[in-house]
């Protein structure tokens, strides 16, 4: 077993073994578990009931996963072709939305976010305001400027803003246990990914169908092959 191993090894990775001492110290460090599985052979484990019915499970399982592997996973075969026809298809799934920029003021309560609200409509400045009452830790030291988001994000900020122009304030939004007042700075216009963007999870999308469709088409052949036959009387007396 260890001639065997060793010629395998990569010989980059292979120990420097010029002596017994090298080769019997590198023999303790790397087989305990072979030592044990020899011991428990010795003692006769591998003839134990659970031990052979766990075997011939796992026997099962292998053939099970080679079997499907040959007969349907091994058969799909995937085209950039497909893959752009696929695409051309679907082209609006694979989409860059559009996001917001946004400069925030949360406060705690809806009568601090109608204050800054209103405030904020005299033309008051805006940074100023931010910077008096933001909460939000995380952009305190940051202008109150949360970034670009899409309308997905940060619950009904991104909502909001996204039926909103550059420049607007928002009315206060019920955020947790906050409000949000804030302000658009900016908008990206949403965009088309372009194919090789997504041309790898096209590809996914594509093997999971077809390997569906194989699966199916596979099975039902099989059984036209291997017909099922219920025997009822020994059925009746297995479930009682």
């Amino acid at each position: 077993q260890f001639v065997d191993r060793f010629r395998k090894m990569n010989s980059f990775k292979s120990p420097s073994l010029n002596s017994k001492k090298q080769i019997k110290s590198y023999l303790e460090r790397l087989y305990p578990a072979d030592l044990v599985v020899l011991w428990g052979y010795d003692q006769g484990y591998q003839k134990s009931k659970k031990i052979r019915k766990e075997l011939a499970k796992k026997k099962d399982d292998l053939i099970l996963s080679k079997t499907i592997r040959e007969n349907v996973d091994e058969k799909i075969d995937i085209s950039e072709e497909q893959c752009r026809q696929f695409y051309h298809k679907n082209a609006n799934k694979y989409y860059n939305p559009a996001t917001f920029k946004i400069q925030e003021i949360l406060v705690k309560n809806k009568k601090d976010a109608d204050n800054v609200y209103a405030m904020a409509l005299k033309k008051q400045n805006f940074n100023s305001l931010v910077k008096k009452y933001n909460t939000r830790v995380s952009t305190k030291k940051k202008s109150g400027i949360l970034g670009y988001i899409n309308r997905n994000q940060y619950g009904g900020i991104g909502e909001t803003a996204a039926g909103m122009k550059v420049g607007e304030i928002s009315r206060p939004v019920k955020i947790g246990r906050g409000y949000s007042v804030f302000k658009v700075l900016d908008i990206r216009p949403g965009k088309e990914k372009i194919f090789e963007q997504v041309q790898n999870q096209i590809k996914v999308e594509l093997r999971k169908t077809l390997r569906e469709k194989r699966e199916k088409e596979w099975l039902t052949g099989l059984r036209k092959k291997i017909p099922v036959l219920i025997y009822e009387a020994n059925l009746k007396n297995a479930i009682g």
